[in-house]
């Protein structure tokens, strides 16, 4: 039945290759210029096409008429390369689209999501192509100038520690936080995060403030792991001392109290050298 339909739509519509694009235009068209009265779940579903063929089939509106408003409203799929559907951007776009075009209605369409709901948008937006076209092109700019800033979270995007970083940030945040977090999906990973920045409208200085406090606290956690089981201890040691210990720590790439650690363990295991030292010092 659905491909029937589909094929029906194709001879009624003149097209030997389908666009989706255009389907999902044509539905809304239909809907808010001609009183077409589809089901909301069909937008973007299995059933778009069969509806889409039966009001038509039914109703005096020609072809040259659709074409000459597709040529009204669509821009070229050249104007909207940009636009990939990815997550992050999705968020983005979609409130600044909702305030610069005034559409209302399209939110309601269960089925519509992504990629094809942002088009959706544009699409329907009933300006000229060129205002349109100008409008695409400040959002692209601006969406440019937005991802500029990412570097400040490069910290959270590293290999080895990096999931553990999102999830430490969005605790951390939860609890010093939390008239950002309160209502807010949790945040766990590298993306999960961009787009959690995305939507809290902080400006630059605020956000890099706030990254640095995570990340000091995270490093200040990582110390104190890694210090348990160690004390701290102070020592006088001489110039001398000092220097050499300064080379050897360099020249093995350690620090000195690590130096210090493996040269004790050392003695102790063997003490070939300190009981000698102390034979020949009598």
């Amino acid at each position: 039945m659905a491909v029937k339909n589909a094929d029906f739509l194709s001879r009624i519509l003149g097209d030997t290759k389908p666009n989706h694009r255009h389907d999902v235009w044509l539905w809304f068209y239909l809907q808010q210029h001609e009183s077409a009265g589809f089901d909301a779940d069909s937008c973007n579903g299995f059933a778009m096409r069969d509806r889409i063929a039966g009001f038509l089939h039914g109703n005096d509106i020609s072809n040259e008429f659709i074409a000459s408003e597709k040529d009204r409203l669509l821009v070229s799929d050249d104007h909207l390369k940009w636009i990939t559907g990815e997550d992050r951007q999705c968020e983005w776009l979609y409130p600044r689209l909702m305030e610069l075009t005034g559409q209302r209605s399209i939110a309601r369409q269960p089925h519509l999501t992504g990629w094809d709901l942002l088009i959706a948008i544009i699409d329907i937006w009933d300006i000229s192509v060129s205002t349109k076209i100008r409008e695409l092109n400040s959002l692209y700019s601006s969406w440019i100038r937005h991802k500029e800033m990412d570097h400040q979270f490069h910290w959270f995007k590293e290999a080895k520690e990096g999931v553990q970083r999102c999830q430490f940030a969005w605790d951390w945040l939860r609890k010093h936080e939390q008239r950002l977090t309160s209502g807010r999906p949790p945040a766990n990973s590298h993306v999960e995060l961009l787009i959690f920045f995305d939507q809290t409208e902080l400006v630059e200085a605020e956000r890099e403030l706030i990254i640095q406090r995570i990340r000091r606290n995270w490093n200040r956690n990582q110390s104190q792991s890694k210090a348990q089981g160690k004390k701290q201890y102070n020592f006088v040691l001489s110039e001398k001392i000092v220097s050499l210990l300064d080379e050897l720590a360099e020249s093995h790439g350690l620090k000195r109290a690590k130096i210090l650690e493996l040269l004790i363990e050392t003695e102790f295991k063997t003490g070939s050298h300190l009981s000698g030292r102390l034979k020949t010092s009598r």
